[in-house]
């Protein structure tokens, strides 16, 4: 995307035929965090345009792909005899982000960092301001409206300086779309603008496309198996991933509680820094402890197996694997019992 840059030229002469000449580009990660490498050159010519509406104060507006240039600005001179002259002013350096416009002015530097969402304040941004040239800043403004509908005033503040002069300014500018009673539309792709003056007259601007982020958190709530090592709970301790912007994230029940034989029913709910919500469950399944029946032919005639079992069950018997099953009555471990020439199945039903 590019980007506007509307450098303003206003040297103590009258001039005319401004021209800007920007060279530079973007190495790294874009404002999307895409990887992006280009470099390159661009001229424009602004107001006025011939000798004839020549005036002290020029604009020329440019558009720019995101990154970071050096400006040269040029124009040409009339001469208190009438002759004319190319004067080369000196170079200024800017940044400019995706959808970003900026009116350059030599002695104010206009900042703006991001809004985005935070835990008090709502979706708050800052607009900060530098003078320089000897002159001192007598107001700063952050003004934020829809980009769909300029004239709508989402959110606005001001600070002046009044009898306390400085060359430093810093504004927050915030909207609060729970409360402020506008469509929540209107927050989607917002103008952040933010506006500088000094004592003597200079004006600068900055402003940015930002958008309020309605994106539920997404979770991940995977089920859980555990093993209940006394037979019958288990105390089991979970972690739900989700979006780094997390302001509350409540489970029912909590990770650390106890869980009893069987599946169990988790339900989290998570919210972020923009207070979207969102909801997923998952189970807790506990399960038994494994037992383990083993057999061992016992030397003998006639020979004889020996059936081993750790756990609490009753012991069972059939001639196919897929059953019918029947109690063997009064069979403890170890049990032995002789070989039989038809094939038997053995397993343990836990209690």
């Amino acid at each position: 995307m590019w980007n506007a840059c509307a450098p303003r030229v206003c040297p103590h002469v009258f001039f005319y035929s401004p021209r800007i000449v920007a060279s530079g580009g973007l190495t790294g990660l874009d404002s999307e965090g895409q990887v992006r490498s280009y470099l390159g050159s661009d001229y424009a010519y602004g107001r006025p345009e011939t000798a004839a509406t020549a005036a002290n104060e020029g604009l020329v507006t440019m558009y720019l792909p995101e990154g970071t240039y050096t400006l040269s600005a040029s124009i040409t001179t009339i001469d208190p005899g009438g002759g004319e002259s190319t004067t080369q002013l000196p170079a200024i350096d800017v940044t400019v982000a995706d959808g970003e416009k900026l009116c350059v002015e030599d002695c104010i530097q206009v900042f703006i960092e991001p809004p985005m969402c935070s835990t008090n304040f709502g979706f708050i941004g800052w607009g900060n301001a530098v003078s320089s040239c000897g002159a001192t800043l007598t107001n700063l403004s952050v003004r934020i409206s829809p980009l769909s509908n300029p004239g709508l005033r989402l959110g606005y503040s001001e600070i002046w300086t009044g009898l306390y002069p400085s060359n430093m300014l810093r504004m927050a500018g915030q909207v609060f779309p729970e409360f402020d009673g506008f469509a929540l539309s209107n927050y989607n792709d917002m103008v952040f603008a933010v506006v500088a003056k000094d004592n003597l007259g200079h004006v600068a601007s900055r402003q940015i496309i930002t958008h309020y982020d309605f994106t539920p958190p997404v979770l991940n709530c995977p089920d859980i198996i555990v093993i209940a090592p006394n037979g019958s709970d288990a105390v089991v301790d979970f972690n739900v991933t989700t979006a780094s912007d997390l302001r509350s994230l409540v489970c029912n029940p909590p990770s650390g509680s106890v869980f009893t034989l069987g599946t169990n029913l988790v339900t989290c709910t998570a919210k972020d820094l923009c207070n979207n919500t969102n909801t997923c469950s998952f189970n807790v399944i506990v399960l038994m402890p494994e037992c383990v029946l083993s057999i061992e032919l016992l030397p003998g005639d006639p020979a004889s197996v020996r059936l081993t079992w750790d756990c609490a069950g009753t012991l069972e018997e059939a001639s196919a694997v897929d059953g019918p099953w029947a109690d063997i009555p009064g069979a403890a471990s170890p049990h032995t019992r002789p070989v039989t020439p038809e094939n038997k199945y053995f397993r343990v039903r836990r209690q």
